[in-house]
């Protein structure tokens, strides 16, 4: 894949940086073997642990099937998989609130920066992820002096419209920028024509695209070397639980198997979470996450070295405080998965 440039999307990612000092200053040292939050809400034996959600993008469910077939209580987990806003779920991962977090970057290697946090596996690795317009836009570059959702700075959405505001030669001051605390908060301002554009996963793109007249996807994610689903966790957590992560890794591993092998349970767990029921929006939902380009895989993978090395070349690219590509390693941990998946 052709590597983009370095252009700053400063105005778009600079609450990320904010975002580093919120985790450090909430987390104590940097140090996850230090006895700060990250390793004190300790669970114990049989105890709860809790994996967050940022919202119901269809290839982020897996965890949720894997809870409601039991898969987790099989491996003799008390697992809950709930929903938490994307800003707030990052620092209750960093914190030690939650011990794990299925989610995109760049949040986890924002908040990997700070040794409380590592990603454990990957099952999306090129995001299923477009940038939809309306009003008869065509373009991104159509979007000069027109409005688009940011979502909260430093968020994959917001990072996302500058991606693609830099492939058309634009930057964040040639657009109208209107910052959501959700993702799905564009999706009313959008169909009514006061919001112009917005970043968008399934299934919201395909309820988008079939209600609002005249909405398209202007600019496609699928190319980009980017996790976009995977799972994180509290480096304090998992050091002083390393059984209960290997069996937590195994019983997702065996989520994302019947993911593929079940279609009709994973469209349940879809409808569920996302309070889908027309069947036609569901099936187009569950069949984004078998796409060949960007698609859910069938087993979990460990985050490559390419893919990280390009969030983090991103983010150094937009002054995120101490980001850098040759320390990928520092933001993943492979170890625990190859034993669960042996």
């Amino acid at each position: 894949m052709k590597k983009r440039s370095t252009k700053r999307l400063a105005a778009f990612v600079c609450g990320a940086a904010i975002l580093v000092a919120l985790v450090a200053a909430g987390c104590g040292s940097s140090s996850s073997n230090s006895s700060g939050s990250s390793s004190s809400n300790d669970t114990g034996s049989g105890g709860k642990i809790v994996i967050g959600i940022p919202g119901p993008a269809a290839a982020l469910l897996p965890a949720n099937l894997a809870e409601e077939e039991g898969l987790f209580e099989q491996e003799g987990l008390d697992v809950e998989v709930k929903i938490i806003p994307p800003q707030q779920l990052v620092t209750a991962l960093a914190g030690g609130s939650v011990q794990f977090a299925a989610l995109a970057s760049p949040q986890p290697d924002i908040a990997a920066l700070t040794g409380r946090v590592k990603w454990y596996g990957s099952w999306e690795n090129h995001p299923n992820a477009d940038l939809l317009a309306n009003g008869g836009i065509t373009s991104v570059s159509e979007l000069s002096g027109k409005t688009v959702a940011a979502s909260a700075p430093g968020t994959l959405q917001a990072i996302f419209v500058g991606i693609a505001l830099e492939s058309a030669g634009m930057s964040a001051g040639d657009v109208h920028t209107q910052i959501l605390g959700d993702p799905t908060a564009a999706i009313a301002p959008f169909s009514k024509g006061t919001l112009n554009a917005f970043v968008s996963t399934e299934p919201t793109t395909g309820l988008v695209l079939g209600t609002t007249e005249g909405a398209q996807s202007i600019y496609s994610y699928k190319g980009l070397d980017w996790t976009a689903a995977g799972l994180a966790g509290n480096t304090g957590w998992v050091e002083g639980h390393e059984d209960e992560t290997v069996a937590l890794l195994s019983a997702l591993n065996k989520g994302l198997a019947l993911w593929h092998s079940n279609p009709e349970e994973a469209k349940k767990t879809i409808a569920k979470v996302a309070a889908i029921t027309e069947e036609k929006a569901l099936d187009a939902a569950y069949q984004s996450t078998l796409d060949p380009k960007a698609g859910v895989s069938k087993e979990l993978e460990p985050v490559s070295q390419k893919t990280e090395e390009f969030v983090l070349e991103t983010m150094q690219a937009n002054d995120i405080p101490n980001a850098d590509p040759a320390k990928w390693e520092e933001a993943v941990d492979s170890a625990l998965l190859a034993k669960a998946t042996k």
